[in-house]
């Protein structure tokens, strides 16, 4: 009760941004793209904060953590190729 407005509105916003749209936009995902996609995905989350960080906070990466971030982004490209190349149907043999 004795909370000030500035401490209450950062609960409000923890509890919208990083859950309720956090949870809303996993579930819509899930809904349009097979798990093993999206959850690839996940590891995304790294380097957008780097981006935020970087624009917000006027934060600057340090080189291991551009190749990081680098690595990351990668990863998640050849996974995503990777799942793709495994989906294509296989030709039928034969007239």
């Amino acid at each position: 009760m004795a909370a000030p407005p500035s401490r209450v509105a950062a609960l409000v916003w923890l509890g919208l941004a990083p859950t309720f749209i956090g949870y809303l936009t996993w579930n819509m995902a899930i809904a349009r793209a097979s798990v093993s996609k999206v959850t690839s995905f996940i590891y995304f989350s790294t380097p957008i904060a780097l981006l935020i960080s970087w624009l917000w906070l006027g934060e600057r990466p340090g080189p291991l953590t551009l190749i990081g971030a680098a690595i990351v982004i990668t990863g998640v490209v050849l996974t995503n190729m990777r799942m793709q190349a495994a989906r294509k149907p296989v030709p039928a043999d034969g007239p």
